[in-house]
């Protein structure tokens, strides 16, 4: 299903999932849209290149989505066998997927700190070197006291 978006004064179809989004149907979609607006028709080596791209996207998620269930599995039995109960296991499973988000949002937090930081700094450098015409401190000389 999809819905529509108006984008620079076209009416574009905009997927509503990931199983609508197929290159194929939102490219004859966006053909038919734009004839009927008397708009030109996308470059075909423009096409080819983006079926390249969602096809090279696709293989890659399809080989992650293997490796993932060849190593989890063996992993959950593991711990079932270990643990004795199939709700410690979720549980803990539960405990890392929340220890994994929080430290990934203090992750991003430092990051977005240390941007922050860095263009202060910049920032700094710049005055001091619009004020001074240099980026280096003045520095005191013997001859000069």
């Amino acid at each position: 299903m999809l819905t529509l978006v108006v984008r620079m004064n076209l009416i574009l179809p905009f997927p509503k999932s990931s199983r609508d989004y197929a290159l194929g149907t939102v490219v004859r979609s966006q053909r038919h849209l734009l004839l009927g607006q008397r708009a030109g028709l996308p470059d075909p080596l423009q096409l080819a290149h983006g079926r390249a791209c969602e096809a090279q996207a696709r293989l890659l998620l399809a080989g992650a989505e293997g490796v993932l269930i060849a190593v989890s599995t063996p992993l959950v039995g593991w711990m079932i066998d270990r643990l004795g109960s199939v709700d410690d296991v979720l549980v803990m499973v539960g405990l890392v997927f929340i220890l994994g988000l929080g430290c990934f949002a203090l992750g991003q937090a430092l990051n977005v700190l240390a941007q922050r930081l860095a263009h202060t700094r910049s920032a700094l450098t710049w005055q001091r070197l619009r004020l001074t015409g240099s980026s280096f401190p003045k520095v005191s000389v013997a001859a000069d006291r």
